[in-house]
């Protein structure tokens, strides 16, 4: 399975940059739109305006459709457990939410141990 990768604002600078010359497909990939709503996890917005050259209202329009979320590191989000419970190491199951943003998205949820959910954690990343 692909697994797209975060680019950096100089990486995505460029891919859009790229784009431009050639503007196959039509409108600016999914992906590169994404890459941009994530990064506002990262820099100013003004910052990713003049670097991408795009205008605030479309990358306003970008932020809406994909959401904030997008801004997870490589488009993964981790729904943690609550801090205000005293974490426990033994072997009962935890619930835990696992989304993966990407080629068709992938979820994973269930009562995992802690060492189960360690192992799964390492072959996603």
């Amino acid at each position: 399975m692909l697994r797209e990768r975060l680019l950096s604002l100089e990486e995505l600078s460029e891919a859009i940059a790229q784009w431009r010359v050639h503007r196959q497909p039509r409108s600016i990939p999914e992906g590169l739109k994404r890459n941009a709503v994530a990064l506002l996890g990262q820099y100013r917005k003004a910052e990713l305006l003049r670097s991408l050259q795009i205008t605030h209202s479309l990358l306003d329009r970008w932020q809406k459709r994909y959401g904030e979320a997008a801004a997870a590191a490589e488009g993964m989000l981790v729904e943690l457990p609550d801090d205000s419970v005293p974490a426990k190491r033994d072997d009962s199951a935890e619930r835990l939410a696992l989304t993966l943003r990407g080629h068709g998205g992938v979820e994973v949820q269930g009562e995992l141990t802690l060492d189960q959910w360690q192992q799964a954690l390492r072959l996603v990343s």
